[in-house]
């Protein structure tokens, strides 16, 4: 080997271990870069006391807490008080709470690897999160082991997928649950945790994974949408009627459903005698709260949430579904719209799509109490419209362990734009039942000959809650 060959590779190498060298110990010096900067006596910040501010107090936030480790305590108890008080349970055949020291069975893939948060900005750090089987237990409830060792065996087949089909936020979206078929090998292990089976349904969205209504495992209604993945999969409506089976042959007593999403599932089968839902709860996205469900599902905490949301029998009835999607300009070029057509891919032109907002305010609860109301009136060209079919549980709707009543209902006008609402709740339960209302406040305003003159929108029925 020639001395020019061998002192290159020498500085080739040495090249190497100083590039090495100075990464290493960039790394290290930003991980520590407070205490070398204090040992040094060199800050990273310098406060500039000005001239007759010596009695101005400059901690502009203040903190009730020392430490960082009191500090994330707090936030994981605050979560799990917005769990207890925040899930809404949609119906209750007495069903819940359960019974103290239960044993159950969780099925559904979300049991085992519960939604937590949405995808890009909407994600969440799970250091401190509790997850479904870890609240339960905590509460008392007792777990079937072998139907979890099924789930957890099989996890990387059970998985939530969002395949992409070309494009930033052009997904399709996977549940890949198991079909009831799967569980003949474990399907004996229920009747000792008969206390219910409790099916946990997950879906998740977000930044680049929005909900499109077209699933690659959805059921496909045949109603011009495509499979929703809003709906239950095949796989999933096939363990709600093994449950049911299981139910009618007297190996588990009840049927519990918990929807994990911060959206809400199209909610029929519910409601489908043939599936035999005893109890159904929304409990969202977790967060790091998952030890209130727990509570919940116990009864230690009664739940007194209300839904935020219109849940509809069948997502194609909310008229939005027509116009939702990204459309193209068939004929860009011609209109000047810049192009070129490319599926939208991070970095290039979106011009040449658009949506259609033919709804206006008319969205969700606005649509359907706005029709009924219309329908009731005998507004013109209401249509045939059964409210019943369309909605299954109304926006502001929630049940709770104990039962409430409410009296002395009074609303005083302030001042011009201003109204004091007041009113008496009462825990009428026939048991000792903790509990707490959520007061409903609707308010009317008026559809005016003005108004329509002039083609105001006015919302007929909105409400708020106190």
């Amino acid at each position: 080997m020639s001395k020019l060959r061998l002192t290159r590779k020498i500085i080739a190498v040495a090249s190497m271990l100083l590039c090495g060298i100075l990464t290493t110990g960039t790394v290290i010096a930003n991980e520590n870069k407070a205490i070398i900067s204090d040992t040094l006596g060199t800050p990273t910040f310098k406060i500039e006391q000005g001239e007759g501010s010596e009695n101005v107090d400059s901690e502009y936030f203040k903190s009730e807490y020392s430490n960082v480790k009191d500090l994330r305590a707090a936030g994981k108890k605050t979560a799990s008080q917005v769990i207890e008080e925040g899930v809404v349970l949609l119906k209750n055949d007495k069903a819940l709470p359960l019974a103290k020291n239960a044993k159950v069975t969780l099925v559904g893939a979300a049991a085992y690897n519960p939604v937590y948060g949405g995808t890009g900005s909407g994600s969440i750090s799970t250091a401190d999160a509790v997850n479904i089987v870890d609240s339960l237990t905590k509460a008392g409830i007792t777990i079937n082991p072998t139907v979890k060792t099924f789930y957890e065996t099989n996890k990387d087949e059970f998985q939530r997928k969002s395949v992409a089909l070309g494009g930033f936020g052009n997904n399709a979206n996977q549940v890949n649950d198991a079909n009831w078929s799967r569980f003949n090998e474990v399907e004996n292990s229920f009747s000792d945790y008969s206390d219910a089976a409790i099916m946990v349904i997950g879906r998740v969205g977000g930044e680049g994974v929005d909900l499109i209504n077209k699933s690659i495992d959805g059921i496909d209604k045949n109603d011009g949408l495509g499979k929703d993945y809003l709906g239950l999969t095949e796989n999933e409506l096939s363990i709600m009627k093994g449950l049911k089976e299981l139910k009618d042959a007297g190996k588990i007593k009840k049927i519990v459903v918990l929807i994990n999403y911060a959206s809400v599932i199209e909610a029929d089968f519910i409601k489908d005698p043939d599936y035999g839902v005893d109890a159904a709860m929304w409990i969202g996205a977790l967060g790091v709260g998952g030890e209130g469900l727990g509570k919940v599902l116990s009864g230690a905490v009664s739940p007194s949430g209300r839904i935020s949301d219109t849940v509809w029998m069948d997502n194609a009835m909310n008229p939005v579904n027509v116009n939702y999607g990204r459309k193209f300009y068939s004929n860009a070029s011609e209109l000047g719209v810049p192009g070129p057509i490319s599926g939208n891919k991070v970095g290039e032109s979106t011009m040449d799509t658009y949506t259609v907002y033919q709804e206006g305010m008319y969205l969700g609860y606005k649509y359907t109490e706005t029709r009924y109301e219309d329908l009731v009136l005998g507004t013109k060209n209401v249509g045939s419209y059964n409210y019943n079919d369309v909605v299954a549980y109304p926006f502001g709707y929630g049940l709770t362990y104990a039962s409430f009543e409410t009296s002395d209902v009074s609303v005083k006008k302030t001042s011009d734009r201003e109204y004091t609402v007041s009113v008496k709740v009462t825990n009428v339960s026939d048991t000792d039942v903790a509990g707490k209302y959520s007061v409903p406040i609707y308010v009317s305003k008026p559809y005016t000959d003005y108004s329509r003159k002039n083609n105001i929108q006015v919302l007929p029925s909105s409400w708020l809650i106190s």
